[in-house]
């Protein structure tokens, strides 16, 4: 990158330039340096004018804090940045420990890979995507096909073995009544159960279509589908 001069040239101007405004200071006369001392932060802030008048444009490759940048390759903080090498935090970066958008990041709001993301095909090691024949509702993945018919509790122990369970009754009537969904024949298993006085131990299904609810003993059988949790 050019500025109009090499790093060398500036650096002799800045100089230039501080020598300058010291002496001037110095030959005001002895009196006003009495009243108005030279201080080093006064220098400082006499340095940093002319540099910046001599090197408006002027980049570093190594910094705490750069809010835009081309590259950062190495940055505490770099809120846009087209590559960040290195940087612990950015907004928009390639590589970053923690990023909105990242390729690769630690903590991500958006990231293909990421630890710990808001959106992500696996979150620390684990999938976070639907099996296939399965679809995402309500956060978790529910089977597009029932399984043939079982007993509540047969039902039950089956889904358990393969890492999920049983739907509450009230979801399992809103996704059968998805355009896309068939009921199963003689109606589906809720993970629902309770205890009939009368007729002993129930749990409720979905017997309809359109999402009517029933009761069923537990020793009857009936389709089932069991839901498995988004992350695995």
């Amino acid at each position: 990158m050019s500025f109009g001069s090499t790093p060398t040239t500036t650096i002799v101007l800045v100089v230039c330039a501080l020598v300058i405004a010291v002496a001037g200071s110095a030959a005001a006369g002895t009196s006003q340096l009495v009243s108005s001392k030279i201080t080093n932060s006064k220098v400082k802030s006499i340095a940093q004018k002319q540099i910046n008048k001599a090197a408006p444009g002027l980049a570093v490759s190594h910094a705490n804090t750069a809010d835009t940048a081309t590259r950062a390759d190495n940055a505490d903080n770099a809120d846009n940045a087209t590559k960040a090498a290195k940087a612990t935090n950015a907004t928009n970066a390639a590589n970053a420990a923690h990023a909105v958008t990242a390729t690769n990041a630690t903590h991500a709001t958006n990231a293909t890979n990421a630890t710990n993301a808001t959106n992500a095909d696996s979150v620390d090691g684990k999938s976070a995507t639907c099996p296939a024949g399965y679809i995402e509702f309500v956060g978790a993945c529910w089977p597009g096909a029932a399984h043939a018919s079982d007993t509540v509790f047969g039902a039950s122990e089956d889904c358990a073995d393969n890492g999920g369970s049983l739907p509450e009754i009230l979801q399992l009537r809103a996704f059968i009544m998805r355009p896309d969904i068939s009921l199963a024949a003689g109606g589906e298993w809720s993970g629902d159960e309770f205890i009939d006085n009368v007729n002993g131990p129930q749990a409720m299904i979905v017997d309809v279509e359109a999402g009517g609810t029933n009761t069923s003993n537990t020793t009857a059988q009936h389709g089932y589908r069991c839901v498995l949790p988004l992350v695995r």
